[in-house]
């Protein structure tokens, strides 16, 4: 039984315990409300940190496809005003950009604007602001404040700038350009953003006369040999497992050299033949192991697994009409251009199987008739031919949205008599640049305006005899020469990457029938059915069998092509119709004892001083810091 003192007792201690139930429920209740309030924070900044995030890459996207050169502050601070053709342009609107006073780039969301504009669906005010900056030639900063509701967060992308000029070779993606199967020689730094093939395709059998004798031989003398994904010599693109050909690769700083292939593969291997590459158990940047690619050629090869990085390039709005060529041009053509210098001409392209229009441009009249542009820069919004431009007045850049044809020589080393006695190299600083496709013809040339083969020849190898009469009288040896930066949009690939088409008996399997295993295009010739086996798909449309490419410059492939009023409306983004219908034959393997393709770096290209570089050359970027401020 419970007594007096015992109820006082549990009532002393009751009212005692009320309190710290009351200061726990309390705590409890603090600690649930801070803890949702510190959640919602959180979630708050992580929306900020996105938004300052987003519009440090728009800002980034409209730079790139300012090719790099256009901002929206001098590097003195001072804001560009509307007009200037250095501004950084929103050239289709697309993020619905709009200037403040500070000259900054802006972009709002208020409640009561659309919500599905909005880009944390927060419901509060938000909005970000960018600046971009280019402190020197070849650096840039990018500065974006994000702001939602009270809450605010500033990002700063820091990065490089050089030219895509630097490299003999550079390719945005997959690089397949040495899968010829003609001997090449090839001098100068090289780098693609993909996998870098090294496999020269060797050819037998009938049609041996106009592609190649066995074992071509490719050469490359370099500083720089980098793959932003691998470097690959036992196999093509296209699955082909052997190490076909002879490549040789020369350090041209130190001298090291070696071949990629007679290297023991040992049981890790996982690859086939005899090639050395990044699938090799040796393949790695060390220096103790003699073996390593480090070692074997003194640091000038490296991959993605030895530290190479990727470079972005320009983007097809740097070429589009309102883009960066468009607006900084000295000269324009469109379909409406007249003058005395420019002309239109049709012809067959057997690669595109139609008949083409296009702009020619005159290059020794539109110097005669005074229209040389000022600043070097020409741009096209049509397709275009360049002719007699084998001596350029001075350094030029010839830009166009659509398809460049080149006929003839172009900026030859040395266009007269004179200038061949003394030795002296006489060409321009010159750039030919489109986000499509550049075709090189020879001055023999002809404009047919429809495919009409003349004999059994001409119909076997499907294309006409380039190589008479001789291209030019200070052409012994029946060149081609190119000398300049020749940039395109096109991936450089073989015709073995055409597809099959059960609906379309046009194109069969060779199945090695005249040497070729690979996808042919399937006529007839009175009566008879015959295959006729295409090349590599480089950008010839020419029986080349006879003639030797030289030059010296730059190739650079950008991977964003927009083959120019072609119907796409049935190809992949790795089936497009000049993969399917490649129409020439490449050089001999050798011609005269000489390569039949030579080409050289020209480092006049490598300047980015805004001064003494190329008119207009084409840029790289590559970020290389990005923080919170």
């Amino acid at each position: 039984m419970m007594t007096r003192e015992n109820k006082g007792t549990i009532l002393a201690l009751t009212l005692m315990f009320i309190p710290l139930a009351l200061i726990l429920a309390i705590t409890v209740a603090h600690s649930i409300t801070f803890g949702s309030g510190y959640s919602l924070r959180a979630q708050q900044n992580a929306k900020v940190f996105y938004v300052a995030e987003s519009g440090v890459n728009i800002a980034y996207t409209l730079f790139q496809a300012g090719n790099f050169s256009t901002d929206t502050h001098q590097p003195d601070g001072t804001a560009r005003i509307d007009g200037d053709p250095n501004l950084l342009l929103d050239t289709n609107n697309d993020f619905s950009l709009t200037r403040d006073s500070d000259g900054w780039y802006l972009w709002d969301w208020e409640p009561g604007d659309p919500r599905e504009d909005s880009f944390t669906q927060s419901g509060l005010e938000e909005s970000f602001r960018f600046q971009v900056v280019r402190p020197t030639a070849t650096s840039f900063q990018i500065v974006c404040e994000a702001r939602i509701g009270r809450l605010n967060d500033t990002h700063v992308l820091e990065g490089e700038v050089s030219s895509m000029l630097d490299y003999v070779m550079y390719d945005n993606g997959d690089f397949a350009d040495f899968t010829g199967s003609y001997d090449q020689y090839v001098s100068g730094d090289i780098h693609a953003n993909g996998d870098i093939y090294l496999r020269p395709f060797e050819t037998a059998g009938l049609l041996t006369a106009f592609a190649a004798a066995n074992n071509p031989k490719l050469t490359l003398t370099v500083n720089s040999l980098t793959s932003g994904g691998r470097i690959i010599r036992h196999k093509d693109p296209w699955g082909n497992e052997d190490d076909g050909g002879t490549v040789q690769v020369v350090n041209a700083s130190t001298g090291a050299s070696a071949l990629m292939e007679s290297v023991s593969q040992g049981s890790s291997y996982s690859g086939e033949g005899n090639a050395y590459d990044s699938y090799h158990a040796d393949w790695d940047g060390s220096e103790s192991n003699p073996n390593s690619a480090h070692s074997r050629w003194d640091g000038a090869v490296a991959d993605r697994s030895m530290g190479a990085q990727t470079q972005s390039s320009a983007v097809v709005e740097t070429f589009q009409p309102g883009g960066f060529f468009s607006n900084q041009a000295g000269v324009t053509i469109d379909s409406t251009t007249s003058a005395p210098w420019v002309s239109d001409v049709s012809f067959y392209n057997e690669s595109e199987e139609r008949l083409v229009t296009v702009k020619e441009i005159d290059l020794a009249a539109m110097n005669a008739a005074g229209a040389w542009p000022s600043n070097g820069l020409i741009y096209s919004e049509e397709p275009v031919r360049v002719v007699n431009g084998q001596e350029l007045a001075s350094d030029i850049t010839i830009s166009s949205a659509s398809t460049i044809y080149i006929k003839g020589d172009f900026n030859k080393k040395y266009p007269t008599e004179a200038a061949a006695a003394s030795g002296v190299p006489t060409h321009k600083k010159a750039s030919i640049v489109t986000p499509d496709r550049i075709y090189q013809l020879t001055s023999s040339f002809e404009d047919k305006p429809s495919s009409d083969p003349t004999s059994l020849l001409e119909l076997l190898v499907g294309v006409d005899k380039a190589s008479d009469p001789p291209l030019h009288s200070l052409d012994p040896d029946n060149t081609l020469e190119m000398n300049g930066a020749f940039v395109d949009g096109v991936p450089t690939t073989d015709a073995r990457s055409w597809i099959d088409d059960p609906d379309n008996p046009y194109y069969v399997e060779d199945n090695g029938v005249m040497g070729f295993d690979r996808k042919v295009k399937q006529v007839s010739f009175s009566g008879m059915v015959l295959k006729v086996s295409y090349a590599q798909s480089e950008s010839l449309l020419e029986n080349m069998q006879e003639v030797r490419m030289v030059g010296s410059g730059s190739f650079g492939h950008m991977r964003n092509a927009n083959m120019a009023d072609f119907d796409n409306s049935n190809a992949s983004k790795t089936v497009t119709p000049w993969l399917e219908h490649t129409y020439y034959i490449p050089p001999k393997q050798t011609i005269d004892g000489k390569p039949g393709k030579e080409f050289e770096y020209d480092p006049s290209l490598s300047a980015i001083d805004g001064e003494t570089d190329v008119p207009y050359n084409l840029k790289l970027g590559r970020r290389v810091r990005w923080y919170r401020r």
